[in-house]
């Protein structure tokens, strides 16, 4: 296989994972999407709502939603 074609399983693959992870229930829920991801490096995203609020008075994200995120990078990078 040429490095062409290497390339594009390569990208297809991360296409699927990216399906995946996106496609996963909670993810949904918390609105968390992929900004890219590729063999070294990865970044999430996710908008603030006010169903993830915590703090009311002071409109500070929920320590679920954080502790959430932080799983669901890990689990991306994995």
């Amino acid at each position: 296989m040429d490095q062409d074609g290497k390339e594009e399983v390569i990208n297809n693959t991360f296409a699927i994972l990216r399906k995946a992870w996106e496609e996963s229930p909670f993810n949904r829920l918390l609105g968390f999407r992929v900004d890219y991801v590729n063999a070294r490096e990865g970044q999430i995203s996710f908008a603030t709502k006010p169903e993830l609020i915590g703090n009311f008075y002071q409109g500070i994200l929920h320590g679920g939603v954080i502790s959430a995120v932080i799983d669901a990078a890990g689990g991306l990078a994995a």
